[in-house]
């Protein structure tokens, strides 16, 4: 189950522009990020 929650993750959560980052992926926006999140 996690590695398929991962795979939606990364294939289609990641890959979706977003309301909240002004139309961008997540991808896109952490690629144009400085900074590199820390868990």
């Amino acid at each position: 189950m996690n590695r398929r929650l991962w795979a939606w993750v990364e294939g289609e959560y990641h890959q979706t522009p977003h309301h909240g980052l002004d139309g961008v992926t997540p991808l896109e926006k952490w690629a144009q990020s400085d900074s590199v999140p820390t868990r």
